[in-house]
């Protein structure tokens, strides 16, 4: 049976850590998936891609998404796309950055 509604504070989310200065929350329905994750001063993510595509919001500090082809940097308020299956990388700046993404899962 699916779950019709569901809501939780972040806080109440338990952080699964990814490497030393980087953690992600999940909050998964039925299809699709928010993901909260927080990246410690300068931290990064080594060069990985996904079968989904990416949406994302900054909601503090900044990160850098490296792509083949370039990198944007994007502070706080901005929001970004990933396309499916493109290698890519992010970085935060100076004082770290807490990103929110949202993905549906593959069909």
């Amino acid at each position: 049976m699916r779950v019709k509604q569901k809501a939780l504070h972040l806080d109440e989310l338990e952080a699964e850590v990814l490497s030393p200065h980087v953690s992600r929350k999940l909050f998964e329905g039925d299809e699709a998936t928010l993901i909260v994750y927080e990246f410690g001063a300068e931290a990064a993510s080594l060069p990985h891609e996904h079968s989904w595509e990416h949406l994302g919001y900054v909601l503090e500090g900044q990160i850098t998404i490296g792509l083949p082809e370039q990198e944007t940097t994007v502070g706080a308020g901005h929001v970004y796309h990933i396309a499916p299956n493109v290698r890519h990388t992010g970085r935060a700046g100076p004082r770290g950055a807490v990103l929110m993404e949202s993905r549906a899962r593959p069909r």
